[in-house]
């Protein structure tokens, strides 16, 4: 073997990118586009945080853009200054409009919710003030992106995430890939969920699974390969 060669593959071998996501969701996530050079365009609902456990950031990072939709003041000024390159929006998003309690336990509590405690069985109980509810649909609908297919759609809203999904029209938007919360215990417990009937009812197909977040791809973005 060559010696400089062998040094090189010693010292300076390139390794795995660093994730953001809290159990490293957004590593698969990118994977997924990585090969098809395809994708542009996120939509986070429930962003909680720019950077921290951030399955969004490092696709920005790479030259995304998209829209963060988070319902916390505090919230949406930390994203507005460490993602300014983003369209952040302050509302909940459900499909039954309207004005919601926030649960949360601290400001910055990653577990805000506008599902009931005794409804999601974590988080609190504590009330930390009200939100107005809007579609998905009506809050792309007012941005640039109107209209425009989403490469990734990510959703952690505590409970509330199949709301979200029910909020979306997927003629217009259909997303390419989908990162949704699950609480699921085991893959057989996700695959008799809500969300996965819901999903897999439109088309896609589960691909992965990294913490509680269930990872849905559009087959024919994926093609045969997406295991290779």
């Amino acid at each position: 073997m060559n010696y400089f060669y062998f040094l090189r593959k010693l010292f300076l071998t390139k390794h795995f990118r660093r994730a953001y996501g809290q159990f490293g969701e957004d590593i698969p996530i990118y994977m997924l586009f990585r090969k098809r050079q395809h994708g542009s365009f996120f939509v986070d609902v429930g962003a909680f945080h720019p950077t921290k456990w951030s399955n969004s950031f490092y696709l920005y990072k790479k030259g995304w853009r998209g829209v963060l939709v988070e319902m916390q003041p505090e919230k949406v000024r930390g994203l507005r200054l460490r993602r300014r390159r983003d369209i952040v929006v302050e509302a909940a998003v459900s499909d039954k409009p309207g004005r919601y309690t926030i649960y949360a336990g601290t400001e910055y509590a990653p577990s805000a919710s506008i599902e009931l405690p005794q409804e999601r069985n974590f988080g609190s109980d504590r009330q930390a003030g009200e939100v107005e509810a809007r579609t998905l649909s009506d809050i792309l609908d007012e941005t640039p992106y109107k209209d425009n297919r989403i490469d990734l759609l990510n959703i952690d809203c505590e409970g509330h995430d199949l709301a979200v999904l029910r909020s979306l029209d997927f003629e217009r938007y259909h997303p390419r890939v989908v990162a949704v919360e699950s609480h699921a215990v085991d893959i057989e417990d996700v695959m008799q969920s809500e969300l996965h009937v819901f999903l897999a009812n439109r088309g896609f197909i589960f691909v992965n699974r990294a913490g509680f977040t269930c990872i849905y791809a559009d087959p024919d973005f994926i093609g045969k390969d997406w295991l290779v």
